[in-house]
């Protein structure tokens, strides 16, 4: 029951005395606090619930086929803020593999050429050809789509979708005169 102020005056208007007042307000509130006990214990085990969930999802078994061949150092820990409040994030315990950008000076090697020269049955001319559009385009290209984790699987799908035909077959006609 939630006791209002037209309540306590009808009550005085049909003529209780104080005591009885006092005792009905106090039995308000003492209802009142059990209301807001009761909803704090839901809501704690609601969020105790969840935590519960959220920290499952955490635990990762790592297998042989996560652990990366040539690990990226580990970044620094960070450090522990004076502020007991102030969340800081956690340390991944994997190593973060980052891409990078062609080097300027990259040539590309014996063995990619190679593989070209396999896969396309190019000459090694014409494997080496491709290779300079590929490190020109890559060198000379901005912003993010530059940035490749794997440089030699870049390079196979660049020959795979290369147009270029071995100097050894006859030039394909595409109807342009």
């Amino acid at each position: 029951m939630s006791l209002t102020c037209a309540h306590l005056d009808a009550l005085l208007a049909a003529g209780a005395t104080a005591e009885q007042l006092v005792a009905l307000v106090k039995a308000d509130m003492i209802e009142r606090e059990l209301i807001i006990a009761e909803k704090r214990e839901k809501d704690a085990a609601r969020q105790r619930k969840s935590r519960e969930r959220h920290a499952e999802s955490r635990d990762v078994t790592v297998t042989a086929c996560d652990i990366v061949d040539s690990p990226a150092p580990l970044t620094p820990p960070l450090k522990v803020s004076p502020d007991p409040f102030k969340r800081t994030p956690p340390i991944s315990p994997h190593p973060v593999r980052r891409g990078t950008r062609l080097p300027d000076d990259f040539k590309v090697p014996g063995e990619w050429i190679e593989w070209a020269m396999n896969k396309r049955d190019w000459t090694r001319q014409d494997a080496k050809d491709e290779a300079d559009c590929f490190a020109r385009y890559w060198q000379a290209k901005p912003g993010r789509e530059a940035v490749k984790l794997d440089w030699f699987k870049t390079w196979q799908n660049w020959a795979s979708n290369s147009r270029r035909t071995s100097s050894s077959d006859p030039p394909v006609w595409d109807g342009i005169a």
